[in-house]
């Protein structure tokens, strides 16, 4: 028996595949539709979503009761991060903070009568704790300089972990709440976030150890790790209130994210418990809320407007934007008028949420036919007039950049999240950056850290925007930095391709080249022969869906050899 297969029957055949209960309740977390964040819950055993808030602002980082009446959240009012409760019984909202600086992250006490929550009142962020009962407020972390945020309550209320980046990455700590102690607990070169404690001591917690993020359970009394995901990025981990169960979000791909799930032990497979879900979910959450009043409450709730109705038969055309500038003399920002509104769109949300006119030049848009780099991708976005590039760099305030660049590794891949400094840093523009900007400097690429493309700068204070989740809101998408052979972003700086932005609609590269130019135009540059002469990966081909010869349809050769 082959190595193959040996490895085939041991996961499928020997591995154990308990079907195990459900640990019960409700999950709840934030969903992202429409350009929003609205919180939504779903019955742990399966069932739709149901909607818990549908205002025009943005809720996050819910959280459900200990008795199950109420839900702590955070939420932009007024342009405003506070720490709100919603009461199921009544519908009732209620403001828990008040400064104008951001507040978020609430995490209740077992017993339900104090909420730890982040704030950066105090210059960075801090873990604050609230008495719900006569209204004391008390900044648990004042003494560090650093970030520290995800707060988590022990099972006997004692003590809490949260994440700390007082020794230059995001470390898991825990603070004794009647000594005041902190103490480390878990310092690694990686990145911990979002830990839970389970009911015997042990943690279950996101890591982020060179290029694979996992969801795991981490013993303190062994120091051991034990990962609950096999493949692919795990985010976001919630665990059962009855400590059995973990489930964690998988994004697929930049239009999908799943939720998988796996008892504590890692005893079970892996299972995946939704489809794929298009829009962009965070924020995980499990309890026990009180069904008959979430069921009541959630009645109240207005449904999600369906889809307006798409009705653009216009045939598409290369068209203008003289709002816009390349930054080159005479030269003029064109693309498709299927995806010009969008980006006009684009430009005005951002500039509103920002104070930056960030789009108003960018590097790149539509590119001609017959253009060919070394650089380029020759079968690019950008000759579908579907595709723009920003600007790499907007500058300098004193020590912080206007744009800030955050590395996220997907999946195998290396995307670019891009971060936009608030121009007024008073609490009312944007939230914190709990992740470290990337440096693309020469010393860090060439000296520092050869071969790697860089490395993290350090966190940052202040308040920004995340530019990238807007173009996403907007239908553009970022694509992955090459990493072929010959053209590498760890070596060679124009693979980064963190300022492309693409919008395709669901379309093939193909259909959206036949929406602009005619069959002639077509077959002069993409014809056979010329993809021939390029060596264009006959993968590659299929997928942008170019037509190829009859003899090669069946082929499962990669490479178009016949030269």
């Amino acid at each position: 028996m082959n190595k193959r297969w040996m490895l085939f029957f041991f996961i499928f055949i020997l591995w154990p595949h308990t079907v195990y209960a459900d640990g019960g309740g409700w999950l709840v977390a934030t969903r992202r539709l429409d350009g929003q964040d609205d919180i939504w819950a779903q019955p742990a055993d399966g069932g739709a979503w149901v909607r818990l808030t549908a205002t025009p602002d943005d809720e996050r980082d819910p959280v459900w009761s200990p008795d199950g009446t109420r839900l702590a959240y955070a939420a932009r009012r007024a342009k405003n991060w506070d720490v709100y409760l919603l009461d199921l019984r009544d519908g009732s909202e209620t403001r828990l903070t008040t400064d104008p600086h951001y507040d978020g992250e609430p995490a209740w006490s077992p017993d339900g009568t104090r909420l730890a929550f982040v704030s950066q009142r105090a210059g960075d962020l801090d873990i604050f704790l609230l008495d719900l009962r006569d209204g004391s407020l008390q900044n648990l972390t004042a003494d560090s300089p650093a970030h520290e945020f995800s707060p988590a309550w022990s099972p006997d209320g004692r003590a809490l972990a949260f994440i700390s980046t007082r020794n230059g990455t995001g470390d898991l700590f825990a603070l004794d709440l009647a000594t005041g102690d902190v103490a480390p607990l878990l310092v690694s070169d990686g990145e911990e976030r979002h830990p839970h404690y389970l009911p015997d001591g042990r943690l279950v917690l996101q890591r982020t150890l060179g290029r694979e993020t996992q969801v795991g359970v981490w013993t303190p009394e062994t120091d051991t790790w034990q990962p609950l995901n096999l493949v692919n990025t795990a985010l976001e981990p919630a665990v059962s209130p009855d400590g059995r169960e973990v489930r964690w979000l998988e994004p697929r791909s930049e239009a999908a994210t799943l939720m998988q799930a796996r008892d504590v032990e890692g005893r079970t497979w892996p299972e995946r418990r939704s489809p794929p879900m298009p829009e962009t979910v965070r924020g995980l959450a499990w309890g026990t809320p009180d069904e008959t009043l979430l069921r009541a409450y959630a009645q109240t709730v207005p449904p999600l407007a369906p889809p307006a109705p798409q009705s653009d038969d216009e045939p598409a055309e290369i068209v203008e934007l003289p709002e816009f500038s390349l930054g080159i003399p005479y030269s003029t920002v064109r693309l498709s008028s299927k995806v010009a509104e969008s980006f006009r769109r684009l430009r005005e949300r951002v500039w509103q949420a920002s104070g930056i006119d960030f789009l108003v030049d960018i590097s790149d848009a539509l590119r001609p036919l017959n253009l060919e780099t070394g650089d380029s991708d020759y079968l690019s976005w950008h000759k579908a007039g579907r595709a723009v590039d920003t600007l790499w760099d907007i500058g300098w305030r004193g020590r912080y950049a206007w744009l800030e660049v955050v590395r996220e590794d997907r999946n195998g891949e290396v995307f670019w999240r891009l971060w936009l400094r608030c121009r007024v840093q008073d609490g009312s523009c944007g939230e914190p950056l709990t992740e470290q900007p990337w440096d693309f400097s020469y010393a860090a690429r060439w000296e520092l850290y050869p071969g790697e493309g860089g490395a993290p700068r350090g966190f940052l204070d202040g308040y920004y925007v995340d530019f990238t989740t807007l173009a996403r809101d907007e239908g553009w998408l970022r694509i992955s930095s090459y990493e072929d052979a010959d053209f590498d972003w760890r070596t060679d700086k124009n693979a980064l391709e963190y300022w492309h932005y693409q919008r395709t609609d669901g379309l093939t590269w193909w259909a959206a080249m036949q929406e602009l130019y005619t069959p002639e135009e077509l077959q002069r540059w993409f014809d056979w022969p010329h993809l021939v002469e390029r060596a264009i990966p006959l993968w590659y081909v299929r997928a942008k869906a170019i037509p190829v010869p009859p003899e090669m349809q069946q082929t499962t050769t990669w490479y178009v050899l016949d030269r």
